[in-house]
């Protein structure tokens, strides 16, 4: 992510809208160290995909990994 949150687009553009268009939003998992998302400056992730309608999709609260058998609620939002 580093250090900005990004979970799509910008330097994380492995998966394009195309791909994200075809994946349900409950399908996604997202998995960060407690640290790395203590350390996003703006207090959530982001989904910029540079698809308006990929990244209103993409909005909203997950439950991010942060290691075994733990989890932490995130926003992921596109601004």
């Amino acid at each position: 992510m580093g250090g900005q949150g990004y979970v799509f687009g910008r330097g994380n553009q492995q998966l394009s809208a195309n791909v994200l268009r075809k994946i349900d939003k409950k399908d996604i998992i997202i998995i960060a160290t407690n640290g790395k998302l203590e350390s996003i400056t703006s207090g959530h992730l982001v989904a910029y995909t540079m698809d308006e309608e990929i990244d209103k999709k993409l909005k909203g609260y997950y439950r991010v990994k942060i290691g075994y058998e733990r989890e932490k609620m995130m926003l992921v939002d596109n601004e």
